[in-house]
């Protein structure tokens, strides 16, 4: 398996289980982390071209149908190589957005109630 397709992976298995197959919500967020949406190529058309390239009544893309028709389409439209594209995928890797360490802020009559006991 080549790093492109296990990148492509890592986005499709992204807070699920592993999968091989990926859907919209999926290759959208791969688009965005991996700088393809912006200015030239965005979300709408990100969305569209995942309605172009699946099976008809298919909710989710194979590697192969990404490789072989998304690929080429997002190269045309940004104006570069689908090389480029595969490299600008291959260097990028899921990241979680929300998760993050907070501090309790908790001051409710517990939090005084625990103060007295010890």
């Amino acid at each position: 398996m080549s790093n492109f397709q296990a990148t492509f992976e890592a986005f499709a298995s992204f807070g699920s289980g592993p999968s091989k197959e990926m859907d919209n919500s999926h290759f959208s967020k791969m688009l965005k982390e991996c700088r393809i949406i912006g200015k030239t190529f965005t979300s709408t058309d990100a969305d569209l071209l995942f309605s172009k390239v699946k099976a008809k009544e298919a909710r989710r893309i194979s590697f192969t149908e990404f490789k072989e028709k998304a690929i080429p389409e997002v190269a045309a439209k940004m104006k570069k190589t689908p090389e480029e594209i595969e490299t600008m995928i291959t260097n990028a890797a899921p990241k979680s957005n929300s998760t993050r360490l907070m501090r309790s802020a908790f001051t409710g009559p517990l939090s005084r109630r625990q103060e007295h006991l010890h």
